[in-house]
Protein backbone atom coordinates (compact mmCIF):
# COMPACT_ATOMS: atom_id res chain seq x y z
CA UNK A 1 0.00 0.00 0.00
CA UNK A 2 0.94 3.76 -0.76
CA UNK A 3 0.41 6.10 1.81
CA UNK A 4 0.60 9.59 1.15
CA UNK A 5 0.47 11.83 3.99
CA UNK A 6 -0.16 15.57 4.02
CA UNK A 7 1.92 17.44 6.12
CA UNK A 8 0.62 21.05 5.40
CA UNK A 9 1.90 23.84 2.74
CA UNK A 10 3.59 22.08 0.05
CA UNK A 11 5.22 19.23 2.76
CA UNK A 12 4.29 15.52 1.85
CA UNK A 13 5.49 12.12 2.87
CA UNK A 14 5.26 9.19 1.01
CA UNK A 15 5.48 5.60 1.74
CA UNK A 16 5.28 2.25 0.01
CA UNK A 17 4.63 -0.20 2.45
CA UNK A 18 5.46 -2.75 0.33
CA UNK A 19 8.76 -1.57 -0.59
CA UNK A 20 10.18 0.25 2.44
CA UNK A 21 10.67 3.22 0.44
CA UNK A 22 9.76 6.37 2.42
CA UNK A 23 10.20 9.57 0.43
CA UNK A 24 9.52 13.54 2.04
CA UNK A 25 8.79 16.28 -0.15
CA UNK A 26 9.41 19.60 0.24
CA UNK A 27 9.88 19.39 4.21
CA UNK A 28 8.62 22.25 6.55
CA UNK A 29 5.29 22.28 7.66
CA UNK A 30 3.00 19.75 9.80
CA UNK A 31 3.97 16.66 11.73
CA UNK A 32 4.83 13.36 10.61
CA UNK A 33 8.65 13.46 10.22
CA UNK A 34 9.22 10.60 12.46
CA UNK A 35 9.48 7.75 9.71
CA UNK A 36 13.43 7.65 8.30
CA UNK A 37 13.46 8.93 5.08
CA UNK A 38 15.49 6.99 1.53
CA UNK A 39 15.19 10.17 0.09
CA UNK A 40 14.25 14.00 0.23
CA UNK A 41 13.02 15.95 -2.62
CA UNK A 42 13.12 19.93 -2.43
CA UNK A 43 11.60 21.42 -5.53
CA UNK A 44 13.65 24.64 -4.66
CA UNK A 45 15.94 26.31 -1.54
CA UNK A 46 12.72 28.84 -0.47
CA UNK A 47 13.03 28.06 3.26
CA UNK A 48 9.49 27.33 3.24
CA UNK A 49 10.10 24.44 0.87
CA UNK A 50 13.57 22.88 2.53
CA UNK A 51 13.94 22.36 6.06
CA UNK A 52 15.96 18.77 5.13
CA UNK A 53 17.00 19.08 8.71
CA UNK A 54 13.73 18.33 10.26
CA UNK A 55 13.09 14.58 8.38
CA UNK A 56 14.71 11.51 10.23
CA UNK A 57 17.18 9.38 7.11
CA UNK A 58 18.21 6.39 6.58
CA UNK A 59 22.29 5.84 6.36
CA UNK A 60 21.75 5.70 2.50
CA UNK A 61 19.25 8.61 2.61
CA UNK A 62 19.90 11.16 -0.20
CA UNK A 63 18.99 14.31 -0.89
CA UNK A 64 17.62 16.02 -4.12
CA UNK A 65 17.75 19.10 -4.53
CA UNK A 66 15.71 20.70 -7.48
CA UNK A 67 18.30 23.53 -8.48
CA UNK A 68 20.63 20.88 -9.42
CA UNK A 69 18.07 19.64 -11.86
CA UNK A 70 16.81 22.83 -13.35
CA UNK A 71 20.56 23.60 -13.84
CA UNK A 72 20.52 20.98 -16.41
CA UNK A 73 18.13 22.51 -18.38
CA UNK A 74 15.75 19.49 -18.88
CA UNK A 75 13.57 16.94 -17.66
CA UNK A 76 15.90 13.89 -15.65
CA UNK A 77 14.30 10.54 -14.72
CA UNK A 78 15.63 8.76 -11.30
CA UNK A 79 14.27 6.16 -9.24
CA UNK A 80 14.73 5.69 -5.12
CA UNK A 81 13.99 2.43 -4.27
CA UNK A 82 10.37 1.49 -5.90
CA UNK A 83 9.29 4.76 -6.37
CA UNK A 84 9.85 6.31 -10.28
CA UNK A 85 10.27 10.63 -10.25
CA UNK A 86 10.41 12.68 -13.47
CA UNK A 87 11.44 16.34 -13.02
CA UNK A 88 9.20 19.19 -14.45
CA UNK A 89 9.27 22.61 -15.10
CA UNK A 90 8.15 25.33 -13.07
CA UNK A 91 8.71 28.77 -12.39
CA UNK A 92 6.98 32.46 -12.65
CA UNK A 93 7.37 35.74 -11.82
CA UNK A 94 9.20 34.90 -7.87
CA UNK A 95 10.93 31.60 -9.01
CA UNK A 96 13.57 31.33 -11.59
CA UNK A 97 13.25 28.45 -14.13
CA UNK A 98 17.33 27.80 -13.76
CA UNK A 99 16.33 27.17 -10.10
CA UNK A 100 13.21 25.70 -9.33
CA UNK A 101 11.25 22.17 -10.54
CA UNK A 102 8.47 19.95 -9.41
CA UNK A 103 8.35 16.48 -9.34
CA UNK A 104 5.90 13.56 -11.24
CA UNK A 105 6.53 10.75 -8.78
CA UNK A 106 5.22 7.15 -10.03
CA UNK A 107 4.31 5.15 -6.80
CA UNK A 108 2.25 2.07 -7.20
CA UNK A 109 -0.32 2.26 -10.38
CA UNK A 110 -0.54 6.42 -8.94
CA UNK A 111 0.98 9.20 -10.65
CA UNK A 112 1.15 11.84 -8.61
CA UNK A 113 2.16 15.61 -9.49
CA UNK A 114 4.13 17.77 -7.29
CA UNK A 115 4.58 21.22 -8.99
CA UNK A 116 6.78 22.86 -6.71
CA UNK A 117 5.39 26.78 -6.94
CA UNK A 118 4.91 27.63 -10.35
CA UNK A 119 2.04 29.43 -12.36
CA UNK A 120 0.65 28.44 -15.65
CA UNK A 121 3.23 27.52 -17.99
CA UNK A 122 3.48 26.58 -21.54
CA UNK A 123 5.35 23.03 -20.60
CA UNK A 124 2.14 22.11 -18.62
CA UNK A 125 0.72 21.01 -22.05
CA UNK A 126 2.77 17.53 -21.96
CA UNK A 127 1.34 16.58 -18.35
CA UNK A 128 -1.93 15.40 -19.90
CA UNK A 129 -0.13 12.76 -22.02
CA UNK A 130 1.64 11.67 -18.41
CA UNK A 131 -1.83 10.90 -17.09
CA UNK A 132 -1.65 12.08 -13.81
CA UNK A 133 -3.79 10.58 -11.29
CA UNK A 134 -3.16 13.25 -8.12
CA UNK A 135 -1.98 16.87 -9.35
CA UNK A 136 -0.87 19.21 -6.20
CA UNK A 137 -1.22 23.00 -7.00
CA UNK A 138 -0.53 25.92 -4.92
CA UNK A 139 -3.13 28.44 -4.79
CA UNK A 140 -1.62 31.27 -2.67
CA UNK A 141 -2.28 34.01 -5.50
CA UNK A 142 1.14 36.10 -4.54
CA UNK A 143 4.09 33.75 -4.89
CA UNK A 144 2.39 31.80 -6.87
CA UNK A 145 -1.14 31.17 -8.86
CA UNK A 146 -4.25 31.79 -7.31
CA UNK A 147 -7.22 29.53 -7.56
CA UNK A 148 -8.60 30.72 -10.65
CA UNK A 149 -5.80 30.59 -12.26
CA UNK A 150 -4.87 26.60 -11.01
CA UNK A 151 -8.29 25.79 -12.04
CA UNK A 152 -7.17 26.66 -15.75
CA UNK A 153 -3.74 24.57 -14.91
CA UNK A 154 -6.34 21.61 -13.99
CA UNK A 155 -8.11 22.03 -17.42
CA UNK A 156 -4.83 21.58 -19.20
CA UNK A 157 -3.38 19.02 -17.24
CA UNK A 158 -6.89 17.11 -16.73
CA UNK A 159 -6.00 14.56 -13.78
CA UNK A 160 -8.33 12.69 -11.82
CA UNK A 161 -7.30 14.88 -9.02
CA UNK A 162 -6.60 17.83 -8.38
CA UNK A 163 -5.41 19.14 -4.73
CA UNK A 164 -4.87 23.04 -3.75
CA UNK A 165 -1.80 23.45 -1.80
CA UNK A 166 0.16 26.20 -0.37
CA UNK A 167 -3.15 28.16 0.37
CA UNK A 168 -1.47 31.31 2.03
CA UNK A 169 1.81 32.45 1.78
CA UNK A 170 1.70 33.96 5.56
CA UNK A 171 -0.52 31.32 7.60
CA UNK A 172 0.88 28.40 6.29
CA UNK A 173 -2.05 26.04 7.65
CA UNK A 174 -4.70 28.51 6.83
CA UNK A 175 -7.31 26.43 4.23
CA UNK A 176 -9.60 28.86 3.87
CA UNK A 177 -8.36 29.35 0.54
CA UNK A 178 -9.30 25.92 -0.35
CA UNK A 179 -12.89 27.23 -0.74
CA UNK A 180 -11.95 28.94 -3.51
CA UNK A 181 -10.69 26.36 -5.87
CA UNK A 182 -14.06 24.74 -6.92
CA UNK A 183 -12.91 22.45 -9.91
CA UNK A 184 -15.55 19.55 -10.59
CA UNK A 185 -12.31 16.85 -9.65
CA UNK A 186 -10.64 18.92 -6.63
CA UNK A 187 -10.32 16.99 -3.40
CA UNK A 188 -9.32 19.57 -0.33
CA UNK A 189 -7.02 17.46 2.03
CA UNK A 190 -6.04 19.25 5.90
CA UNK A 191 -3.27 18.82 7.02
CA UNK A 192 -2.42 15.33 8.38
CA UNK A 193 -5.02 13.63 6.04
CA UNK A 194 -3.69 10.49 4.35
CA UNK A 195 -4.63 9.23 0.97
CA UNK A 196 -4.20 5.33 0.67
CA UNK A 197 -3.72 3.80 -2.96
Amino acid sequence: MIKLLYQGHSSFRLIDEKNDTVIYIDPFAGEGYDVPADAVLVTHEHPDHNQVDMVPKKADCKIYRGVEFAKKGSMVSFSVRSIDILTFPAYNNYHDISECVGFIIKAGDKVLYFDGDTSKIKEMEQLKSKHINYAFLPIDGFYNMDAAEAMECNEIICPDYAVPIHVNSEDFLDMTKTEEFTSGNRNILDPSDVLEF
